[in-house]
């Protein structure tokens, strides 16, 4: 027997089964300083009057993750949403956002997950390095073009073994937490570079799902990011293709929204205290089909590290309006939050 099945063999006989419990939650205090009440918004203070005001929890995590060989192991967590989930009673429920399977060593460099799971949309690069999703989601995350979850099988991993190029695929539903509703499936499919010492971050990602009537969607997104000791950059951009998507007579017309995000943050003063700043920009149609509004987003703040396990974030969140057609302008939301964040 050769060395190294001596060391696999010994590993595998100190081997035990193991579990951990891990909760994260986040929320805020909130003061909408300006801005109107409107519905066609996905921004979270688009329904909130000015000079509303609370304090919020935005989102609660709670799970169990249990190895159970070396190759084989399972990942179960709720979630709550804050107002998106809540009784018919007004108390918070929590739903299904993990309950999965994960397969390693059946393919080289790569891992088989079964079940409901994380999506290739932001899992690999773009949440990871925005680094911020207790102050607000990912650009297509805000703006309903992709979610972070889904119930399927995943194939990911590295195309080499020192993890420099890697992939992730998956088929899906494409409803997200919520039970399948029709015949259709939802394909992703991600490929990523780490670069210059893994420090230049690159990923092409793209996903289709067909639909009734022929209203299928097509995502292409692309990010670029750079990441040091103490500072990170990023940017991220996609384009959606929707084919039949808005009914108007007896026409039914495509949307393409797009968008592009730039985000930064830094060690202001280290193991304390960090800053962070972002600005997206999104076109809800550049086919010009929907006459809604253009929406940019700006958001800066602090990141004061309380302890390891424990942010305190001052932020201030805006989202602006920018009318298309011959919609009357709108003011812009413009909210003050002190936002909270416990991870253990």
């Amino acid at each position: 027997m050769s060395v190294t099945n001596n060391a696999q063999a010994q590993s595998s006989t100190n081997f035990k089964p193991h579990g951990k419990i891990f909760a994260k939650f986040f929320g805020d205090y909130y003061y909408k300083m300006g801005g109107e009440v409107n519905s066609f918004s996905h921004a979270q203070y688009a329904s909130t009057k000015k000079d509303g005001n609370a304090f919020d929890i935005r989102r609660v995590y709670f799970g169990y993750t249990y190895q159970f060989t070396p190759d084989i192991s399972t990942k179960i967590e709720l979630a709550q949403e804050g107002g998106g989930n809540v009784l018919t009673d007004g108390h918070r429920a929590f739903y299904l956002k993990n309950a999965d399977i994960a397969i390693n060593n059946v393919i080289p460099n790569g891992t088989i997950v079964i079940g409901q799971t994380g999506t290739p949309t932001f899992a690999t690069f773009t949440e990871h390095i925005w680094g911020y999703r207790s102050v607000e989601k990912t650009l297509l995350d805000m703006r309903h073009i992709g979610g972070s979850n889904d119930l399927g099988v995943a194939v990911k991993g590295n195309f080499d073994s020192n993890g420099v190029f890697g992939y992730y695929f998956m088929v899906g539903n494409g409803t997200g937490a919520n039970v399948e509703n029709n015949k259709f499936k939802k394909v992703y499919g991600e490929v990523h570079a780490k670069l210059l010492n893994k420090k230049l971050l690159l990923e092409a990602y793209a996903d289709y799902e067909g639909g009734k009537q022929n209203q299928d969607k097509t995502t292409l997104k692309g990010f670029v990011g750079y990441q040091n000791t103490n500072l990170t950059v990023g940017v991220s951009a996609f384009k959606q293709y929707r084919k039949n998507a808005i009914t108007v007579g007896p026409n039914m017309l495509d949307e393409t929204p797009t968008g592009i995000s730039f985000f930064a943050h830094g060690t202001l003063v280290k193991g304390k205290l960090n800053g962070f700043v972002r600005q997206d920009l999104f076109n809800p149609d550049t086919k010009k089909n929907y006459t809604g509004y253009k929406e940019d987003f700006t958001l800066f703040g602090l990141d004061y590290k309380v302890s390891h396990m424990v942010d305190l974030m001052p932020n201030i969140w805006i989202n602006s309006y920018s009318a298309m057609g011959n919609n009357p302008s709108r003011k812009s939301d413009v909210v003050a939050r002190v936002t909270w964040y416990f991870n253990f």
